[in-house]
């Protein structure tokens, strides 16, 4: 599952990951007055699979937390 774009720079200032604006030569991009967000990279990907553990640690707990079919329920197999 991928992150939304509008909520990057609020999970990055949150987690802690170092960010800076970066406007490159006039000549290096299509549209020269633009400026772009820059992340630091290492610290970023910490974050990402940080991310990605905190949902399968979730998807694991939801999945052990189901209940099964009760005592002498008609679905029981017994």
């Amino acid at each position: 599952m991928a992150v939304p774009v509008g909520e990057v720079d609020g999970i990055a200032a949150q987690r802690g990951v170092e960010s800076y604006r970066y406007t490159p030569r006039a000549d290096a991009m299509f549209s020269p007055a633009t400026s772009v967000t820059v992340y630091d990279p290492g610290r970023a990907y910490d974050v990402a699979e940080e991310l990605r553990a905190e949902r399968a640690a979730g998807q694991a707990a939801d999945s052990t937390a189901a209940p099964g079919p009760a005592e002498g329920d008609a679905t029981d197999s017994r």
